[in-house]
């Protein structure tokens, strides 16, 4: 009787193959897990005037901790505030005279050190309820405190409930003083504000972010097109295994 193989030659190394091509993930920035309560930026009129504007926290995060700032008008009644949800979101909401307009930002207290030289783009997962303006800084640090290479990309977000913008690193403009981009290998700070961008509806702003990450570079299509024929190549091979094992009895 003959032996039936247990594998075609090569088959093996095609499985690493197609492993090994498999693009790469995004990176997590920031997913803003806790608990709720844990960081929160607040200012309200009543019934009596409150506000705690400013929040830095130690987060898993690159650079170790998250600011979180609230750019409230404290001379318009109303009620502003940011927040960590609890639920794995960072959620903004502004009713009365007030406005939702506010910062989160990384690396204020410690350098990010964040290599991005292998994204295409920074990825924001948002929720909103009325047209919002974000702005997004990119520093890297030369010497302690100096940021020199800031840059920044503004981006209108109409009245979508649910969206998510992907910020391309190229569309980040050179720095106006120095005439220099951001080094995307060294990236020690990000900022990201964001700002109501049209009439305050009835029920007042709202705004979430679920995650923001960096996201890689797209593979070229013939990238692609090649991961295809290698895996229709596997499949014949696997088909040709079958029909071999029910001859060789």
């Amino acid at each position: 009787m003959n032996r039936r193989p247990t594998a075609w030659p090569g088959l093996t190394g095609l499985a690493a193959t197609l492993v090994l091509a498999l693009p790469a993930q995004a990176q997590v920035i920031d997913d803003f897990e806790g608990s709720f309560g844990s960081q929160t930026a607040v200012f309200a009129s009543i019934p009596s005037p409150f506000a705690q504007l400013e929040v830095t926290r130690d987060a898993a995060v690159p650079g170790g901790t998250r600011r979180l700032q609230l750019l409230a008008d404290t001379a318009t009644a109303g009620t502003t505030s940011v927040a960590l949800s609890g639920s794995g979101d960072l959620w903004a909401f502004a009713s009365g005279g007030q406005r939702t307009a506010f910062n989160v930002a990384y690396g204020s207290s410690r350098p990010m050190d964040l290599d991005l030289s292998a994204a295409g783009a920074l990825r924001i997962d948002v929720y909103y309820s009325s047209p919002m303006k974000l702005v997004v800084y990119a520093s890297t640090q030369t010497t302690p405190g100096a940021n020199p290479d800031a840059s920044a990309v503004a981006i209108d977000l109409p009245d979508l409930f649910r969206q998510t913008v992907d910020i391309p690193l190229s569309s980040f403009a050179t720095n106006s003083a120095t005439g220099l981009p951001v080094r995307w290998s060294d990236v020690d700070g990000l900022a990201f504000f964001v700002s109501a961008n049209g009439p305050l509806p009835p029920s007042g702003d709202g705004f979430w972010i679920s995650q923001i990450s960096a996201v890689p570079v797209p593979e070229p299509a013939g990238a692609w097109l090649w991961l295809a024929g290698v895996a229709g190549l596997a499949g014949r091979l696997a088909s040709g295994r079958r029909m071999a094992g029910g001859w060789q009895r």
